[in-house]
């Protein structure tokens, strides 16, 4: 990554701003989040088209394992966005914006939570699968997990597409003050 001559990289401002750090921090976890997403897609799929059951079995118990480490992350990253993140943004822009900042902010809190509950229903289904050998429920658990994994992937986006041309214009008017 190439850095401005402040040393501030993402945003390419040369004023390091709180803002400019958020946003850098918000596009590092976004980029991770949605990798593992891709992962536990393309492996939930993989679990779909294995056929020998116990083999289905083993791979569903460890996909359950890695989309519990993942909703710990992505859970860390959502606690951070609302307790740092969006109370920060909310309080750049004054009351014309934040009705409509906050509905949008309403409307990815709500995909946030039905993927989540996906992918809770996943990890449901897959533990009570280590006792049964049945290959429908299998199916069922990785098709959980596909439905969340695109939910959150698609919630990731839609919150990229609201957050980060917001702090691009703090951003630009904050170069713009700071550096004539």
């Amino acid at each position: 990554m190439e850095q401005s001559k402040a040393g501030h990289s993402e945003t390419g401002s040369a004023v390091p701003t709180v803002l400019s750090v958020l946003v850098d921090r918000l596009k590092e976890e976004h980029i991770e989040l949605k990798k593992s997403i891709s992962e536990l897609a393309a492996r939930a799929k993989a679990v779909k088209s294995e056929q020998d059951l116990s083999t289905t079995r083993h791979e569903l118990f460890q996909l359950r394992l890695h989309a519990m480490f993942f909703r710990e992350k992505l859970e860390q990253h959502s606690a951070w966005e609302e307790e740092i993140l969006f109370p920060f943004l909310s309080s750049y822009f004054d009351q014309s914006i934040k009705p409509s900042l906050l509905g949008s902010m309403w409307t990815l809190e709500k995909d946030h939570e039905l993927g989540d509950d996906y992918l809770q229903s996943f990890l449901r289904t897959a533990d009570e699968i280590k006792t049964v050998s049945d290959r429908k429920r299998m199916h069922d658990a990785a098709d959980e997990l596909i439905q969340a994994c695109c939910i959150l992937g698609k919630h990731l986006e839609s919150e990229e597409q609201i957050v980060f041309p917001l702090t691009e214009s703090v951003l630009v008017d904050m170069e713009l003050l700071f550096c004539t």
